[in-house]
């Protein structure tokens, strides 16, 4: 990660966001468009954005 300065100069999630386990990584909802079944997750293993359905999100997560 580096060096505590650099740690406590991230951005704080806030506690409203839900973090689950899906696929054996950590992830928070990011944007969902349900009209064409669609997400975004924000992978916080990899730090980045991935997209899947919503029902494949639904059916495969893990609360924290």
């Amino acid at each position: 990660m580096g060096s505590m300065e650099e740690y406590n100069s991230l951005p704080v999630i806030s506690g409203s966001k839900k973090i689950y386990f899906l696929n054996g990584d950590l992830v928070r909802v990011h944007h969902m468009n349900r009209s064409n079944g669609i997400m975004s997750v924000y992978n916080i293993n990899k730090d980045q954005i991935e997209s899947c359905l919503v029902n494949d999100f639904k059916r495969n997560r893990t609360p924290l």
